[in-house]
């Protein structure tokens, strides 16, 4: 095994990486005298991938929305017992999570880490499914379900979602629906594990002070005992999402005290290349120039009470989309994505102020140099920028490049008004 060792210019960070028969992607970050060791398994399978090819059959598998997120809480169910309760034993604090284009497990622990990651690795890639086991965790996510469904800012978000993607499964709630996970069993969770577990679609990524050739052989050694036949890391596949809309604008009633509102602008999608990493970089930028709490926009529509404190904004990025959102709590909807609106609508006409962009472009730097001292914070954006073909270190090089107008060009380039959404949840009193 060649373990190939990356020094990133200008920052005192070494990566060590290889590459372990049957393609399984090891990464280790270097954190001499971190206490902490952080590692995580993750695989190239989210909530968007709802076409699969079984390699067992060499058929297309078609997946209902929700199976990522149930097929995650399925691992941790074992015949001997709980996989929390066994990283409970050694000292450990573990979990995973379903996003859209990746799922993680993960721990954290002092010592022995040596111990859990040979747990790590094995549940992962040891899957037990009963009908039984399976019917029960049916009823488990389908009270989750439930819950979700009741909740003001998770309705918000896949109304938004909804209204601005006709195709792309970003759209489709990552919990899937009570009828999805429904047709769920045994062979077809199996026929998906195959697939999109299989180490060529797989990264194991450990930040901490640990050895890396000892990490690269311990991932080695597991699989190399699996038997696991060499085969190529599946291409994903998405349906084509054009420019249009679903709808621009969306609103339910809820039982809130107050309307909660979330605009935001449909971008075409950020390629898997240094072209995609630098306009994702230019699109948080300008987010933060725009709708940021150091702009006075912010300000003055604080001041308004057109914004409050459950504010959030920014640039959401998966494989094939791409979107700004900007939402919060508000005493008027209409104002709030009047207001936004307005302000993009001004920057197109003049551009971005240097001064303002100077400062949030400062801001993240900083920000990126706090997150190389959060080993969770840093493994979850590498993992993050890998699966979408980035390189993460490179956004400090890129951050260092910008200025005011780049940041301008990207925004003419890519912002066209005509694709704005807004979504909102009004009480139960309000008429939508």
């Amino acid at each position: 095994m060649n373990v190939v060792e990356r020094q990133v210019p200008g920052l005192d960070e070494r990566l060590f990486e290889a590459r372990v028969a049957p393609g399984a992607e090891v990464v280790v970050i270097r954190k001499p005298g971190f206490r902490k060791k952080y590692a995580t398994y993750a695989t190239r399978y989210g909530s968007i991938d709802r076409v699969l090819r079984d390699p067992a059959t060499g058929r297309e598998v078609e997946v209902p929305p929700g199976a990522a997120h149930f097929l995650e809480h399925k691992l941790f169910d074992k015949p001997e017992g709980s996989v929390l309760e066994r990283f409970a034993q050694l000292g450990a604090s573990m979990n995973a999570y379903t996003g859209p284009f990746y799922t993680v497990y993960l721990f954290s622990v002092v010592e022995p880490f040596e111990a859990c990651l040979e747990l790590l690795l094995d549940y992962v890639q040891d899957p037990r499914f009963t009908p039984e086991s399976v019917a029960k965790e049916q009823g488990i996510i389908g009270q989750e379900i439930a819950t979700a469904r009741d909740h003001p800012l998770i309705r918000l978000h896949y109304d938004f979602l909804e209204a601005m993607y006709r195709r792309h499964p970003v759209r489709d709630w990552i919990l899937g629906s009570p009828e999805s996970i429904a047709t769920l069993t045994p062979e077809l969770l199996e026929a998906i594990h195959r697939a999109a577990y299989h180490p060529a679609n797989m990264t194991v990524c450990v930040v901490g002070d640990v050895d890396p050739q000892g990490v690269v052989a311990m991932v080695a050694e597991d699989l190399g005992r699996r038997g696991i036949p060499p085969r190529p890391r599946p291409e994903r596949r998405l349906p084509a999402e054009g420019p249009d809309l679903a709808r621009p604008q969306t609103a339910r009633r809820m039982g809130v005290s107050r309307p909660y509102v979330q605009w935001g602008i449909k971008f075409g999608p950020f390629p898997p290349d240094e072209g995609g990493l630098r306009a994702a970089v230019l699109g948080d930028l300008v987010a933060e120039a725009l709708f940021g709490r150091l702009t006075p926009w912010y300000e003055e529509q604080y001041r308004r009470q057109v914004i409050t404190d459950r504010y959030w904004y920014g640039l959401s990025v998966v494989p094939g989309a791409a979107h700004w959102e900007v939402g919060g709590e508000t005493a008027d909807p209409d104002a709030f994505a009047n207001a936004c609106e307005a302000r993009l609508g001004e920057a197109l006409s003049h551009g971005i102020d240097p001064d303002l962009f100077e400062a949030v472009r400062r801001k993240a730097m900083g920000e990126f140099l706090a997150l190389l001292d959060s080993p969770e914070e840093l493994a979850h954006g590498f993992l993050a920028d890998r699966f979408l073909g980035w390189d993460l270190y490179r956004r400090l090089t890129i951050l260092d490049e910008l200025d005011a107008d780049a940041a301008t060009r990207w925004l003419r380039e890519h912002a066209d008004p005509r694709r704005t959404v807004r979504a909102a949840v009004l009480p139960q009193e309000e008429v939508a």
